[in-house]
């Protein structure tokens, strides 16, 4: 919709700019050139939602990924990593900001040769394979994780879990995938989920299991 906030911003540490570009037709797309005063960002309106323990962390492109829900959702990257040593005295190189409307920061997923973010509603993708030409695209707003746990891949294929279900990505195309059982989900405690809900890839079995809370329990009571 034309009246969602979407922006995206880069900040190296230094006066270069990286143009990070977004596809969602519309959007806001912020830069900047220096680390933030994340102070600056508390006068948005807060959602209670980015009281949230935790980070979220994946490798990418040879680096570390370190994605914090704070005031505004802020992702960290390191310098190349090449052997064991240099992620022991890791240090971030830049950053970059996600923003779909007030939704915090959730996950991050290396798939398919790009880094997926996911907000609590709204999917990112980065691609390339340095700051130079890294590309940051808007997937979808009508999808989000749940839990930073609840992704697995199955079959090259991405499964993760949104508030309603669990959503399969394809690397093109997003498919709602547990219709049949919709009245368990419906049943999902939501926010004891943010901390318990897991999905793995039962590779034995050939089967991805997601386990969640439901009927007000605070604990995963079901798979």
């Amino acid at each position: 919709p034309s009246d969602t906030l979407v922006s995206v911003g880069f900040a190296l540490l230094g006066a270069t700019m990286i143009d990070i570009t977004n596809s969602l037709t519309g959007a806001q797309v912020e830069y900047v050139d220096s680390v933030p005063n994340f102070e600056e960002f508390s006068t948005s309106p807060q959602d209670e939602t980015f009281n949230q323990p935790g980070n979220v962390v994946e490798t990418f492109a040879n680096r570390l990924f370190i994605g914090r829900a704070l005031s505004t959702n802020i992702i960290e990257f390191s310098e190349i990593i090449e052997t064991l040593s240099d992620a022991e005295n890791i240090q971030p190189e830049s950053n970059f900001f996600v923003r779909n409307e007030n939704y915090p920061l959730i996950g991050l997923k290396n798939y398919n040769q790009s880094l997926i973010q996911f907000l609590q509603k709204g999917v990112f993708r980065l691609t390339g394979d340095n700051p130079s030409n890294f590309n940051n695209q808007f997937l979808t707003q009508e999808y989000g994780l749940v839990s930073s746990r609840a992704i697995a891949i199955f079959r090259e294929r991405m499964w993760f879990l949104d508030d309603e279900g669990i959503i399969e990505f394809n690397g093109s195309n997003f498919l709602e995938v547990s219709d049949k059982v919709q009245h368990i989900f419906k049943r999902m405690n939501v926010s004891a989920a943010f901390t318990t809900a897991t999905a793995f890839h039962y590779e034995s079995r050939n089967e991805v299991w997601f386990a969640i809370p439901i009927d007000g329990s605070d604990q995963n009571n079901i798979i």
